[in-house]
């Protein structure tokens, strides 16, 4: 081989390497964060809810700092009876996040917004304040 062809290969093959490493990196982005969705807390509190409270078939819930924001749907035979299910699905939560501000609900636009914001972390990198801006609509949703 000639000392030129030598020079090139290896030329190349630095500068393959080094593409190869910098597309491996990971990308940080100010202001964007990756949503963990392997959160315990947030699969134990859906889970202790769906499993403790007879009524309800589904919950949803998502966790921001001392915050927990939880949802449930409700059979629907058991409507009349939502303040108790409320009641004893709050005191649950408190009960497992004591040091936590648990807010719960079981109207269903309140369900599907926090659905909604779920998929959305899952499958996007979701900007923190959009994030909290969301969950702040959520709350307000859930006084009123």
């Amino acid at each position: 081989m000639k000392k030129s062809s030598w020079k090139q290969y290896f030329l190349l093959l630095v500068s393959t390497i080094i593409l190869l490493l910098s597309s491996c990196g990971e990308e940080e982005t100010e202001g964007v964060t990756p949503t963990k969705m392997n959160n315990n807390n947030v699969n134990q509190a859906e889970q202790l809810l769906e499993k403790k409270v007879d009524s309800i078939t589904d919950a949803v819930a998502i966790k921001e700092g001392e915050n927990l924001y939880a949802a449930a749907d409700v059979k629907h035979t058991s409507r009349f009876n939502l303040e108790k299910i409320r009641k004893e699905a709050h005191s649950l939560l408190k009960k497992r996040w004591p040091n936590d501000t648990v807010r719960f609900s079981t109207d269903k636009k309140v369900v599907l917004e926090l659905k909604n914001l779920k998929e959305d972390m899952a499958q996007t990198k979701i900007k923190k304040k959009e994030k909290i801006k969301r969950l702040n609509n959520i709350e307000d949703l859930m006084k009123g």
